[in-house]
């Protein structure tokens, strides 16, 4: 479906267009999540959980990217 939509010049792109259809829900969630955090006054907890997703995305921004 790609190939047809995009052609086959944008094939490269495929992993990094997998990865961020794989992210886009969990986002949504995220927002859910955080909320709840700040309702019940767990700010440290979150800060902490913000830290460590910051760092996975860096990392496989960095792993994921120069490939390209």
């Amino acid at each position: 479906m790609f190939d047809f939509v995009f052609g086959p010049d944008y094939a490269a792109t495929k992993p990094i267009l997998l990865l961020a259809a794989l992210v886009m829900p969990p986002l949504f969630v995220r927002q859910l999540t955080t909320k709840a955090y700040i309702l019940t006054n767990e700010g440290a907890r979150l800060a902490l959980i913000e830290l460590s997703g910051l760092i996975a995305v860096l990392a496989i921004l960095l792993l994921a990217v120069p490939h390209y």
